[in-house]
């Protein structure tokens, strides 16, 4: 499923690829919501080294919805 959705599927390719292979291991067995959240949070924490953004620690990224403010320094560093 995933190579056909990468090879054949719309643009972004990756994310059809990732997102229908996901639903085909869930579908098939339900234990493969285990490995659904931590690849999301691998995804997440990758697409944000790519635009920048690292985190030290992945629960960052989880605890990250919560943020009502986000405040810079003078170096661009995140607290």
């Amino acid at each position: 499923t995933a190579v056909a959705w990468f090879v054949l599927g719309p643009d972004p390719k990756l994310t059809y690829a990732l997102v229908n292979a996901v639903a085909v291991l869930i579908i098939a067995c339900p234990c493969a919501m285990g490995l659904a959240t931590p690849m999301s949070i691998m995804v997440g924490t990758g697409r944000a080294a790519q635009l920048g953004v690292l985190f030290r620690k992945s629960e960052a990224l989880q605890q990250l919805r919560d943020a009502k403010v986000v405040a810079f320094d003078k170096t661009g560093t995140l607290t």
